[in-house]
């Protein structure tokens, strides 16, 4: 019965942890996403790049260009905000 309760146990503890570190992992490695970004790149490519966890922290459509801002979290220097002009990277 103990064996059982431990095995359970383990299994759960892999679930949920494995869940978290995945979650996670575009956050610790910002960092070094962002050395392989280039200006011109699309929206998609830096996706790919930097991961699904941004969040968008401005839009906005000036003249007949879409402008928006994604924004993604790093451990130690707070956010990095990345403009798209029509999805492409501009700043």
């Amino acid at each position: 019965m103990r064996t059982l309760l431990f095995f359970c146990m383990t299994i759960l503890l892999s679930f949920t942890s494995s869940c978290v570190t995945t979650r996670d992992m575009d956050i610790w490695n910002a960092d070094k996403n962002m050395r392989k970004l280039e200006l011109g790149m699309l929206k998609q490519q830096v996706i790919d790049i930097m991961g699904k966890s941004y969040q968008i922290v401005g839009a906005s459509r000036e003249e007949n260009n879409l402008i928006e801002d994604l924004g993604y979290k790093n451990w130690d220097r707070g956010t990095y905000i990345l403009t798209f002009v029509n999805d492409e990277l501009v700043e």
